[in-house]
């Protein structure tokens, strides 16, 4: 039976028009600290390495509505990314994770699931 690990970041990425007008070393630090953001954020339950396919549900809540590119760029540079970084997931290419991402309007916060087995054989 696949295993759940769930995060809360108590903020949201930016949108992909703020993201992509940042000079790269400014996105670089924003990286840097959604990695750090994340490894906290699973501090009580920390995943296993993953070998094998992931489901990942990303829900990013911030005050205004996003479309569906605002929404997925984000995930995409500041979470997938580092989801692959810290050995969660393998990659981020659809042959290695089931992505789900969805948007809610309110305080800022990001959650994110992550289903596969403890032992990281995959789901």
């Amino acid at each position: 039976q696949p295993a759940t690990w769930r995060g809360e970041v108590t903020d949201c990425p930016p949108s992909a028009n703020v993201f992509m007008r940042e000079h790269w070393s400014v996105r670089a630090r924003l990286k840097r600290r959604w990695s750090l953001e994340l490894f906290a954020a699973f501090h009580h339950d920390t995943p296993s390495k993953a070998i094998g396919k992931r489901r990942v549900r990303v829900v990013i809540t911030s005050k205004r509505a996003r479309d569906h590119s605002n929404l997925w760029l984000a995930a995409d540079k500041l979470i997938f990314d580092n989801l692959t970084s810290l050995g969660w997931i393998v990659d981020d290419s659809t042959k290695w994770i089931e992505p789900e991402v969805s948007g809610a309007v309110g305080e800022p916060r990001t959650v994110i699931e992550i289903w596969g087995e403890r032992n990281g054989t995959g789901s």
